[in-house]
């Protein structure tokens, strides 16, 4: 059976015969004509690498057909409707008559608003020269030179209750205008103007407030935002890299200005708002500031996020968080957020400092309040009971909970607070019967207290020297500025400067100096701005006596404060 079955299989082979089927999977033409001809009817082993003629040899002959051409031209400007034209009779001229181009006007707007402000830059640069003009020699004894911000139309009849520099770029200045109760007619119940002190005859940007401003500050890593705080407890809030065509124009004095209003406002939401007036606004950052010298790109830092600090004067911190916003969107419902706007507030957590006292307070009034630098956690408000009251924003129970003066000393308002703003953890505190005192933040009881030092007059403000660390100024209400070096005298002021009597200084506000604290611009001679009862704005370059420090200058005083305490 088997042989039968291969016998069979044998003779069918030869019958059967398979086919051969081939197929091209893929083809890869030549890239060049000359290749293509080569492969065609040259050789395959060769190819042609370069061609040499002669430097004389303008022209080369090759194996293709003369290419046509047509010799077009072209006018620009355009005048009249015919730009272009033609050689050639045939050639289809209507494709380079004038048409109208489109634009992107929104790339357009956004390149001339960064050209702009790159250009206006460079004309401030190059116009500071002309402007050092305006710098005389001072007649003060702690600044060598200043100058004088001009007193412009606008802000006739406006009076500065606070100033203050930028801690990042310290050649910005802010200062806050209110008509106040003057009777003369004013544009506005407030302005806030920002200064670039190196252009001093204009405002760099002028803020217009609808209701009268009490106090105002930069954001803190790039002076992009101005926060202010209102008379009617709202908070508003200024970008300043907002086009200005979204903001109005007046003329005063036949002279247009540019007046920009609040990207932001905490009145058109009236939970957020304050129930009486907002006495200071600070910005709370989550630790120490970023460092001066560190290399940035500007843009970065858009989406760096931190709190802000308002403080009504009935006893309410109020705490927000600045969201700036990549882009505008058209379906955003916030109704304090302005149209084409990019910067908001939410109102994190709200701080009734009533609640943390035990004593009777029906009454009770703040004015100030400050961080502590190494902590921002920590808070400071000072109040017209005559102590200061020390919180958390978040966590326990803050000890000690009330700074006082001792029992046998006669309460007095508080008036102004201020933090050493090296390693020290200690803090001024000015009075309205003219006393100031030092304080430990681990003692309710002031260290050190200076009561006559001005003749009974109240303290207006108080301000630690950003240069040296023994050094503060107190300005009291009869416009007098005493002059504090602890190092050398630790009982009386080393110098008083009296101004006259055209000469009424409201607030002072120290620039950051850069080789002690190591905020600020490098290379600038740290200033003091001093704003005057008539408008006019003062800015004084520190002498080297007042700007110069010795290198242990900080240990010694350590060991001065650690033997008071």
């Amino acid at each position: 059976m088997a042989n039968k079955q291969y016998q069979r299989a044998a003779e069918l082979s030869k019958l059967i015969d398979l086919d051969f089927v081939a197929y091209d999977m893929f083809e890869m033409l030549p890239v060049k004509e000359y290749d293509m001809y080569m492969r065609t009817f040259g050789r395959m082993d060769t190819k042609q690498a370069y061609v040499q003629t002669d430097e004389t040899q303008l022209e080369i002959e090759t194996q293709t057909e003369s290419t046509e051409s047509i010799e077009h031209w072209t006018q620009h400007p355009a005048e009249g409707v015919m730009v272009s034209g033609s050689n050639s009779a045939s050639a289809d001229t209507s494709v380079f008559t004038h048409q109208q181009q489109q634009y992107d006007a929104v790339r357009l707007a956004k390149f001339l608003q960064n050209a702009g402000g790159v250009v206006t830059m460079l004309l401030e640069e190059n116009n500071a020269s002309d402007s050092s003009t305006s710098v005389v020699r001072s007649t003060t004894s702690f600044s060598d030179k200043c100058l004088s911000l001009a007193q412009l139309p606008i802000l006739q009849g406006l009076a500065v209750v606070q100033c203050m520099f930028s801690s990042a770029q310290s050649n910005l200045l802010l200062t806050t205008h209110t008509a106040g109760s003057s009777h003369q007619e004013t544009i506005a119940q407030g302005l806030v103007c920002v200064w670039n002190i190196s252009e001093p005859a204009l405002p760099y940007r002028i803020l217009a407030c609808k209701v009268e401003p009490f106090c105002a500050c930069f954001s803190p890593y790039r002076a992009n935002l101005v926060f202010a705080g209102l008379l009617d407890g709202s908070v508003v809030v200024y970008d300043l890299e907002e086009p200005a065509s979204l903001h109005s124009s007046v003329n005063v004095g036949d002279q247009p200005w540019l007046l920009r209003n609040s990207t932001y406002t905490t009145a058109a939401v009236e939970d957020d708002c304050h129930h009486s007036s907002v006495r200071a606004v600070l910005p709370v950052t989550a630790g120490a500031q970023m460092p001066a010298d560190l290399d940035v790109d500007v843009d970065s830092t858009s989406g760096l996020s931190y709190q802000l600090a308002s403080l009504e004067d009935q006893g309410v911190l109020c705490l927000w968080v600045v969201v700036e916003l990549q882009k505008t969107t058209l379906g955003e419902s916030d109704p304090g957020l302005s149209p084409g706007g990019k910067v908001k507030l939410i109102k994190s957590s709200v701080i009734n400092l009533i609640t943390l006292l035990r004593e009777q307070t029906f009454g009770l009034q703040t004015v100030d309040v400050k961080l502590l630098p190494s902590n921002p956690n920590h808070f400071y408000v000072a109040c017209d009971r005559g102590f200061i009251i020390h919180g958390l924003k978040y966590g326990g129970k803050a000890l000690p909970r009330i700074y006082g003066c001792g029992e046998s000393e006669v309460i007095s308002e508080v008036t102004c607070l201020d933090f050493s703003p090296f390693d020290l953890n200690c803090f001024l505190a000015g009075y309205s019967d003219g006393s100031v005192r030092l304080f430990s933040i681990d003692s309710d009881q002031a260290l050190v207290s200076w009561l006559h030092t001005t003749m009974g007059e109240a303290v207006v403000a108080v301000k630690w020297s950003r240069s040296s660390p023994a050094m503060f100024y107190v300005l009291d209400s009869a416009h007098h500025l005493h002059i504090w070096n602890l190092l050398k005298n630790d009982a009386l002021p080393i110098k008083t400067e009296n101004f006259s009597s055209d000469k009424r200084p409201t607030a002072i506000a120290f620039s950051e100096d850069h080789n002690t604290t190591r905020d600020g611009l490098p290379s600038r001679v740290p200033k003091i701005a001093i704003p005057m009862q008539s408008g006019v704005v003062e800015i004084h370059y520190l002498s080297k006596e007042y700007r110069e420090s010795q290198h242990d200058d900080l240990a010694r005083l350590q060991v001065l404060y650690q033997s008071a305490s």
